[in-house]
């Protein structure tokens, strides 16, 4: 009992101690399974812990009650309310974080606190993670509600033998001991240079992901304060200088108008397939036999923020190490399909199902050069859908979740809008977003596919296995839903004599999981059903009916469109004209992925349509997946040992994408006087290996 002030503050240590060691069991990949140097290392840290809060209660309970001694009533309550907000917040927080370390494995670090402000007016896990929220409203209540009677006992109670000689000593020492013993473990696993480095990694990862959310904010406060400059890798030479070098052709006169309709979580399998003995989607695979279909489309990111941007601006989303939220004021160029038009007598609009304050995303579409901006936020401001109506909660909600209204009003509003734009030549950017986990309906929607009922625990995380074909069929009923519309949308342009002057590309902002690879959803690493998206172009007067093969990533799509209008690439666009006589040949097409969020912090590289190379720098570890042969990306397929040539060169690439996308955004000087870099190629890169 010397480790404690006194018995309440023992006792308090002693539960938490023992509670935390259990927990921290939780899992098939826990700290305790990574050798013996961590396995002691997690309970001498959780008992520091709880033993420091301890004392730290007594301390903050002992000066808070010396503070309120000095003034009246009204001085008490203010110094009472101060105490427990003092406390309350980080205990609310270390309770947080062990919600997020049930549901993802891991503790919350700053990148997820930087996630939950930026994103705090988003009612979307109010939605889709409500059945575990509700437990831990009511044990953050509880514990809030307890706090200042622990902080009472604590501060108040004493030990009978307080008077022992050099108990205060022993105390100390105590203390002291237990710091230096969990300090000196975390030295010598950071310092085991006799294990492979990769394991070593895997190990410090375990210390700063999953031993206790003080270790792991902690680690991720040291990795954002301290880390290494980055380096001016770029030559200018290889550098377009901004406002040089795009100029329309005279004989570019053709204008069709163009539309972009993207939908949310739209697989790569899901175009002319068809399920209980119908098609999935019979309007999309209407358009897909009559354009182009490519079979090998990817996403540049498993999550929407970082993978929609992509796809008008043609940039690669790594701007920094952490995780990037789009501000008005952000200074690199960006030249947005939308922005080379409508200087070409083009009307300009964008309407989405969802609310496109996620991510700041509201802040990178709008600008001068788009007419109209419409989203989830704005219809719900104009109808006021947050009264009070007759409809049922899950249908109101439905109206303003970041899922936001439902893709039949968007489809109305972007008819109307294009019925008023007469003969003028228009681009057209839509988001469909019913299909978004956990893909709810309206309850007059159709729903082919059954079973479909989610009557049971899900969550963004996680759900059980055996309810994936439930999740799947729900999945491929929103998918009908939007179907609906592509129809409707298609139809009125049909009406309107405009179909076959209209380029239509339709395609998916990532992709969507259903326990592949141990993952659900989306916003995880980069394995094919989460990356390989669908998409479709559809312009008779400019494409014949076919498919095609060739690898194409979503920054490819605006120069792509450009190209088939007789418009040049624009210097500001990183993608290339994948239908251009000149596109690189099969076995250097290289296409580069990156993700970034509280979830997954990890870049791949896809190689030949056939070799990913991703490194994992939030668990320390790379992997090699032939997808000709091997497909399936779980950790047994993974090819890296027996490729090393080929792991190291492809690691390098990556290395050297990164490095440059990095370089770029970091130093004024390049984005003020050039355009981004092109992606460099496999011929550059010499055959080397470094660490990730």
């Amino acid at each position: 009992m010397v480790l404690a002030p006194n018995l309440p503050a023992f006792a308090l240590a002693a539960a938490g101690t023992v509670a935390e060691c259990a927990l921290l069991r939780r899992g098939e990949d826990s700290v305790y399974d990574h050798g013996l140097w961590l396995a002691v290392l997690a309970p001498v840290f959780v008992a520091w812990f709880w033993v420091t809060t301890g004392w730290a209660l007594w301390a903050v309970g002992r000066g808070a009650a010396r503070l309120g001694a000095r003034g009246g009533r009204v001085w008490r309550w203010s110094v009472h309310a101060a105490l427990v907000l003092a406390v309350g917040l980080p205990a609310l927080f270390y309770l947080t974080s062990w919600g997020l370390f049930f549901q993802a494995g891991q503790f919350a670090n700053v990148e997820s606190v930087e996630f939950a402000l930026s994103n705090w007016n988003c009612v979307y896990f109010l939605h889709t993670e409500r059945t575990h929220l509700l437990p831990f409203a009511l044990a953050a209540g509880a514990m809030l509600a307890a706090l200042p009677l622990l902080l009472r006992v604590i501060a108040t109670a004493r030990w009978r033998a307080a008077d022992w000689p050099g108990l205060g000593r022993w105390r100390r020492l105590a203390w002291y001991a237990l710091t230096l013993a969990w300090l000196g473990l975390a030295f010598v696993i950071n310092s085991d240079h006799a294990d492979h480095w990769v394991r070593q990694s895997l190990r410090m990862g375990m210390v700063e992901r999953r031993l206790n959310p003080l270790a792991t904010m902690a680690a991720s406060l040291k990795e954002s304060w301290l880390v290494e400059p980055i380096a001016p890798c770029l030559a200018t030479s290889e550098l377009a200088p901004i406002g040089s070098g795009w100029q329309v052709p005279a004989s570019a006169t053709y204008r069709p108008s163009v539309i972009l309709l993207s939908v949310e979580a739209l697989r790569h399998d899901v175009v002319l397939r068809r399920h209980q003995g119908q098609e999935i989607m019979p309007h999309l695979n209407a358009l897909a036999r009559r354009g182009l279909h490519f079979t090998r489309a990817y996403s540049q990111s498993s999550q929407t923020d970082y993978a929609a941007a992509c796809v008008p601006s043609s940039l690669y989303p790594l701007r920094e190490r952490r995780h990037h939220y789009y501000r008005p004021d952000d200074p690199w160029p960006v030249t947005r399909l939308y922005d080379l038009l409508k200087p070409a007598g083009y009307a300009t609009a964008m309407f989405s199902a969802e609310d496109e304050i996620w991510g700041g995303l509201s802040s990178f579409w709008q600008t001068p050069n788009l007419d109209l901006f419409w989203d989830a936020c704005r219809e719900a401001a104009q109808t006021n859908v947050l009264a009070a109506t007759p409809m049922a909660w899950e249908e109101r909600f439905l109206k303003r979740g970041v899922f936001g209204v439902s893709d039949d009003c968007i489809a109305t509003r972007a008819i109307r809008w294009m019925r008023q734009r007469g003969p003028q030549p228009f681009y057209l950017g839509l988001y469909f977003g019913s299909s978004h986990f956990p893909y709810t309906l309206e309850a007059s929607c159709p729903r082919p596919f059954q079973p479909c009922a989610i009557d049971f625990d899900v969550s963004f995380l996680r759900y059980p296995r055996e309810k994936a074909e439930v999740m799947r069929n729900a999945y491929f009923n929103a998918l009908r839903e939007a179907d609906r519309q592509i129809g409707r949308l298609v139809g009125a342009l049909r009406e309107m004599g405009r179909l076959d002057n209209t380029i239509l590309l339709v395609c998916g902002d990532h992709g969507e999981s259903f326990h592949e690879n141990n993952s659900v959803v989306h916003a995880r690493e980069p394995f094919e059903p989460s990356l390989r998206i669908a998409c479709v172009l559809h312009a008779p007067a400019l494409v014949q009916p076919r498919r095609e093969d060739y690898p194409v990533e979503a920054v490819d799509f605006a120069p792509t469109l450009l190209g088939l209008m007789g418009r040049p690439r624009h210097p500001n666009h990183q993608g290339i004209n994948v239908l251009a006589s000149d596109r690189p040949p099969l076995s250097e097409r290289a296409l580069f992925f990156h993700t970034e969020n509280p979830f997954t912090r990890t870049d791949a590289v896809l190689l030949a349509g056939r070799w990913k190379f991703w490194l994992d720098r939030a668990h320390q570890r790379e992997a090699l997946y032939d997808l000709a042969s091997r497909p399936g990306e779980m950790e047994a397929d993974n090819v890296a040992a027996h490729e090393p040539a080929l792991t190291a060169r492809l690691r390098a690439l990556l290395l050297s994408w990164r490095a440059r996308q990095l370089a770029y955004y970091a130093h004024p000087f390049y984005y003020r006087n050039f355009y981004p870099p092109r992606p460099p190629g496999l011929s550059l890169i010499t055959h080397h290996s470094s660490k990730p």
